[in-house]
């Protein structure tokens, strides 16, 4: 929505006049309009945020990004701003991302309402462009990483290692570029393997080094690690006595443990939260106590779940014991949706009448939750009407999701164990049922999907995500390799085989999962590639089990640019689209669902 800016008479009537054309869709008279009133008063935030709006109307992505960035610069509280931002980071590559304002995006990453991965994605992108990293990435993508991490932290601490959005976007998501990963393993192995401790006396360099620490605990250590380094984390000294007390280069050598491991599985041995308070510098000391009273808030919510069905099938106790050791995903953030957004969303799949029942109170059942990100957001996104109950077999994976609900205060979100066959069993039923990424983990995906179906209401409404098997060729080549882990594999042979699936040259097998978000970080890179148990879909399958369980097809959830091609191809065919076309399309784009059929059905009887 166009915001309504305060300003000079001659500003308003040109902001009027856009506004006017905005909302009558006359976009090219709305950005005449703006950008005059933006170079009348260019200090002014919400007409670049209006400008910015039209501009993305137009398809003008980079400039509605610098826009939103500018406005941003004038006014870091902007949260329209920030969020739209996100948005565009999500849903588009920038052709020139190094020309947005970085205070911009800096200011954008401080908002705890929003889903900051993509703003991390977009500040990396925007410092590859930039002289402070630009080059070394060159020499990264030369073969001398070592060398570029030397200039950067060896005898004084580089630039880029001071950088303000360098370090808000280390500290506040997962990078997810090969070769900034590579820069930062090889100062991370710098640090370990050669660097003397008095270079950590440097506050620039041990500032960095904290916020580096904090990007490892978020993709849980899934560097790769040489040999040497194993070595020599195993010969590291940690003395829980000396740590409390005030010790500098015990704090030191905790620190480089943390570069590469959890604190749970460092030898540490009596150093609880009330003794890490002791911890100096204060900054350790604040890391690792929250560390610890996490853990154990996470284990007395744990405690507290309830249990609605026990888990006796074989494979959901095998997987259940994946997502015990490695609950997934460890997320941080989440988008907050606009009140009413997603029924509007809804409204492009089924007709209004069928979502009448979003005026009272109705149910919303969240099976396979895991962590709670999805169910989270379906809280928020349903609104206050909807009571949500989220179901998974993992309780780590729960008692996580209790936590991070906590935290965003949806105190009335319900999280509980259960097996989805034995959800029939409960006698609850549910208007809208959500199940992506869960059913084709199970031993027979059907029997799951059937017992969904029975729990849905007369008339309800499914989203449900199937894995594809022509999007998951290359995982099941993968898994036939002769070099393949396999499932349950360790943590250091799941490194090695990822560093190895990264080492492998451009057009080789397994390459390309690195363009998949769920390859940077260890608990996503087990569920992509190490999975205890997976089974792929097809087109035909979908069908046929809709038609005979009472389902109707109500559309694929894809990026608008998808269905446009879709329309432009299939011209005779009418929403939401007929299988048979979908079939062929895939055959010709074969990554059109690399991350899974997702789609929307509703209860035909």
């Amino acid at each position: 929505m166009a915001a309504k800016p305060r300003t000079s008479t001659s500003v308003q009537e040109k902001a009027r006049l856009g506004i006017t054309a905005l909302q009558a869709g006359d976009f090219r008279t709305a950005k005449l309009a703006f950008s005059e009133a933006v170079q009348a008063d260019k200090r002014h935030p919400g007409l670049r945020f209006n400008l910015a709006m039209v501009e993305e109307g137009l398809g003008e992505i980079d400039a509605a990004a610098r826009e939103l960035c500018e406005a941003l610069r004038l006014k870091p509280q902007m949260i329209e701003a920030a969020r739209r931002l996100a948005l565009i980071a999500r849903r588009y590559v920038l052709d020139q991302p190094e020309a947005l304002e970085p205070f911009g995006i800096k200011a954008a990453l401080a908002f705890d309402e929003l889903d900051r991965q993509p703003l991390v994605d977009l500040a990396l992108r925007h410092l590859a462009g930039r002289p402070q990293l630009a080059p070394l990435l060159e020499r990264v993508r030369s073969g001398d990483a070592d060398g570029a991490a030397r200039d950067l932290a060896g005898k004084r601490t580089g630039d880029l290692l001071r950088n303000d959005l360098f370090l808000a976007a280390l500290e506040q998501g997962v990078v997810a570029d090969p070769d900034v990963e590579r820069l930062l393993t090889a100062v991370r192995r710098l640090v370990l393997l050669d660097l003397p401790d008095e270079r950590l006396q440097d506050r620039a360099l041990f500032a960095f080094l904290s916020v580096l620490e904090a990007q490892t605990a978020l993709n849980e250590h899934v560097w790769a690690e040489s040999e040497a380094e194993r070595g020599a984390l195993a010969s590291l000294r940690l003395d829980a006595a000396a740590l409390s007390a005030g010790n500098v280069d015990a704090a030191f050598q905790l620190l480089k443990g943390l570069l590469y491991r959890r604190l749970d599985q460092l030898d540490i041995g009596g150093l609880d939260a009330d003794a890490a308070a002791g911890v100096r510098p204060k900054a350790l000391a604040a890391t690792v106590t929250s560390r610890l009273r996490v853990a154990a808030e996470e284990k007395a919510l744990e405690a507290a779940l309830p249990r609605l069905t026990p888990v006796t099938d074989p494979t959901s106790v095998r997987v259940a014991g994946q997502y015990q050791a490695h609950p997934y995903p460890r997320w941080a953030s989440v988008q907050r949706p606009q009140a009413g957004s997603l029924r509007r969303a809804l409204a492009r799949y089924f007709a209004e009448e069928r979502l009448s029942f979003m005026d009272q109170p109705f149910d919303v059942l969240i099976a396979g939750t895991g962590t709670g990100h999805q169910a989270a957001l379906a809280q928020l996104a349903y609104g206050g009407m909807a009571r949500v109950l989220g179901v998974d077999i993992s309780r780590p994976s729960l008692a996580y999701a209790r936590r991070k609900a906590n935290e965003l205060a949806l105190s009335g979100l319900e999280l509980a164990e259960a097996d989805i066959l034995a959800l029939p069993e409960t006698g609850r039923r549910f208007e809208v049922v959500e199940a992506i990424g869960v059913l084709h983990h199970m031993a027979d995906p059907f029997a799951g999907w059937r017992a969904l179906r029975s729990v849905l209401k007369p008339g309800g409404i499914m989203l449900v995500g199937l894995y594809s098997a022509t999007s998951r060729r290359n995982i099941k080549a993968l898994r036939e390799e002769p070099g393949y882990p396999g499932a349950g594999a360790s943590d250091a042979l799941a490194r090695d085989y990822r560093a190895a699936l990264m080492a492998r040259g451009e057009g080789k097998p397994g390459v390309e999962l690195m363009r998949s978000r769920d390859f940077y970080a260890l608990s996503d890179f087990r569920d992509l590639v190490l999975h205890e148990h997976e089974v792929h879909m097809t087109l035909d399958d979908i069908e046929r089990f809709l038609a005979e369980n009472g389902l109707a097809f109500r559309g694929f959830t894809l990026t608008p640019h998808v269905f446009e091609h879709f329309r432009m191809h299939y011209k005779d065919d009418a929403w939401p689209g007929s299988f048979a076309n979908w079939r062929h399309m895939e055959e010709t784009h074969t990554s059109l669902f690399d991350g899974m059929y997702q789609f929307w059905c509703e209860a035909t009887g």
